[in-house]
Formats: C-alpha cells, structure tokens, sequence
C-alpha cells in the first residue's frame, strides 16, 4: 500500500489510495519511483488475469459445444476482457460476466462478424 508521504508524518492526515479504483496510479512521491510504479502495473495484471480466467470459463462451454470456432472464440475473448477492463466496478461480478459473453456468442453465432465468416 503507498500512502503519501505527508500523511505518515500526520501533517495532512491518514488517507490512503484505493488501488483497485480506476482512477490510475496514486501520486508517486519519494525515491523509489520505479518499483512503486512496477507495483501499480503488477496489480493492473493481476487484475487483467482474474477477468481473462473469468471469461475463459464462460467462454469454454460455448466453444466446447461448438457454436464458436477458434477465431470468434479469440475475438470474444479479446473484446470481452478490454470490455470489463475498462470498467469502473472494483470487483470482478461472474454473472455479468457471464451475460457480457453470452451476448458477444449470440451476436457471433446470429447476426455474424463479418470479420470471422466467410463470404
């Protein structure tokens, strides 16, 4: 956890940033710049991993039982994780996610991606 520096002396108060949030890294204050920085992109894909394993789980059943193919199952798979990435919600809600893929399955298997169906 980084807490500004002010704040462990007590001269503004005890505040402390909130990872998780989306509002970017905390200001990085003091000598070591750079590992807090590999800090803050660590957590970033820790985060981007628990979403991938998420949507892989969601994601296998359909291809399993083959209403996907290979290429529409890495196009799901991409637009779905930057989808939920770039949400605002701190925590990563299984259902939604679940809704979320299903609807790019839906939208692949009835209207078609005119990027992965042939001609």
């Amino acid at each position: 956890m980084i807490v500004h520096m002010r704040c462990v002396l007590g001269l503004i108060g005890s505040s402390t940033f909130d990872f998780m949030s989306k509002r970017g890294p905390p200001p990085i204050f003091g000598e070591d710049i750079e590992a807090q920085a590999v800090t803050w992109a660590l957590i970033k894909l820790t985060r981007q991993e628990q979403i991938a394993e998420q949507v892989k789980t969601v994601l296998k059943q359909h291809y399993r039982k083959k209403k996907i193919n290979k290429e529409e199952y890495k196009d799901i798979m991409k637009r779905a994780v930057g989808k939920i990435l770039q949400s605002k919600a701190s925590s990563i809600n299984p259902s939604k996610v679940e809704a979320l893929v299903t609807g790019y399955v839906r939208y692949e298997i009835y209207e078609g991606n005119p990027r992965t169906k042939e001609v």
